[in-house]
């Protein structure tokens, strides 16, 4: 059986779930309809090469404030809410017809190029295999976020780590996760978001995965905010990476990367080079030992 195969198995799964959990937090979830029913939990989005090499990315969550066109667009298609990461935002492109264009899977840090690129340099690092157009490597891999939920002050999104007194919230999350997991079975796990500073997250992963060795990544969203410096010229990821000549497949990268709208960081795609390329050496000395 085939993974895209497994998901609709996990689709049946997930429709059924018990959202129950949520009540304790129902002011703060936004991923629920006019009349306050939860939306289903989805299941990932899988790759046709998926099985190639088994690799499974994990983002944090959808941001859908209350007011956003987004939830009312999730809200009018309440049959594929499920699939929601097979359909691009507008629910206009079906992505069982056609794939799903990268740059519209519904997942910010996917759909602007970063975690894409960050599989195609785990792929070549660990595999051999060189994929230098993104769309190609969406095929190879699978994509998600670990928290099925979305959460909100108002109309402001908030993020998960945030969550005081979250245990219930990221516990399902974390059985949604395991559920995915054992149907997927994969061999390298790619968490793509902050954890370090909340020990709700870190115990959440700990439970789907409590003895498997993680590939963690900073969340792409960092260089959004500046990456605190470390980014620039003169920064310790940048010092990192200064003297290496940047690959073809970075340069190949780079151009598939969404063009920053007037609220990211000048330069967005000089700091996601960096970023690219710190991590790029880090597997090279881990998995090669160059």
């Amino acid at each position: 059986m085939d993974a895209r195969t497994r998901m609709a198995e996990l689709a049946r799964r997930f429709q059924a779930w018990d959202l129950t959990p949520l009540s304790a937090y129902d002011d703060l979830v936004s991923s629920k309809d006019d009349a306050g029913r939860f939306f289903a939990p989805y299941v990932p989005l899988v790759g046709s090469q998926y099985d190639k090499y088994k690799v499974l990315i994990y983002g944090t969550a959808q941001n859908i404030g209350r007011c956003t066109d987004l939830r009312k667009d999730l809200s009018a298609n309440s049959d594929k809410l499920v699939w929601r990461l097979y359909y691009s935002m507008k629910f206009d492109k079906d992505g069982f017809q056609v794939p799903l264009p990268y740059n519209e899977v519904p997942i910010e840090p996917f759909r602007e190029g970063i975690v894409p690129a960050l599989a195609g340099l785990f792929i070549l690092v660990r595999f051999g295999e060189t994929i230098s157009n993104l769309q190609d490597v969406q095929e190879h891999v699978a994509v998600s976020n670990f928290c099925k939920f979305s959460l909100s002050h108002g109309a402001r999104d908030m993020n998960p780590n945030s969550l005081a007194q979250g245990e219930a919230y990221w516990d399902m999350n974390a059985e949604l996760v395991r559920e995915e997991v054992a149907l997927l079975n994969p061999e390298h796990v790619i968490i793509a978001f902050n954890y370090e500073r909340n020990p709700l997250a870190w115990r959440a992963i700990k439970k789907v995965w409590p003895t498997k060795e993680l590939i963690m990544v900073n969340d792409p969203a960092w260089i959004k905010r500046g990456a605190r410096g470390c980014l620039k010229p003169g920064g310790s990821w940048h010092k990192r990476v200064a003297s290496e000549k940047t690959p073809e497949i970075i340069e190949a990268y780079l151009p598939q990367i969404s063009r920053p709208d007037s609220t990211y960081v000048d330069g967005f795609r000089d700091l996601a080079k960096t970023y690219l390329m710190f991590y790029l050496l880090d597997w090279q000395t881990k998995y090669q030992g160059a």
